[in-house]
């Protein structure tokens, strides 16, 4: 989905060191690459084990007043990126409309941090 389609503004959080998130549900190695108030991205190997479109998941953040915030969504999609010898899926997941309201507080001082250039929004 391009940034013009979008409903909700998302920040590259893949390489900061104020937020970090990771599924619940999902026991192999994943890196959250991107939040915002409607969703999130994460980058994994081939989870299809573990993780299936439209399945439901728990996704807990630690945001940067050092709280843990779990938000509900679903896989919206999984798409296969050619990254060399070790193939990488990147998962969607959509937020719950009940949870985006938790999430705003993060989201805030993620767009603080971008306009001081400190992330990326994309």
């Amino acid at each position: 989905m391009t940034t013009e389609k979008r409903q909700f503004k998302r920040y590259r959080v893949s390489r900061s060191e104020i937020l970090a998130g990771f599924v619940v549900s999902c026991k192999a190695p994943h890196e959250l690459q991107s939040l915002g108030v409607g969703g999130c991205g994460f980058l994994g190997g081939d989870l299809e084990d573990e993780l299936q479109l439209n399945q439901k998941v728990s996704c807990v953040f630690s945001l940067p007043d050092s709280t843990w915030q779990v938000v509900e969504g679903r896989i919206l999609y999984a798409r296969p990126l050619d990254q060399g010898p070790s193939p990488k899926i990147f998962y969607g997941i959509e937020f719950s409309e009940n949870d985006r309201k938790r999430i705003e507080p993060a989201i805030e001082n993620l767009e603080h941090l971008a306009a001081d250039g400190q992330i990326q929004r994309v």
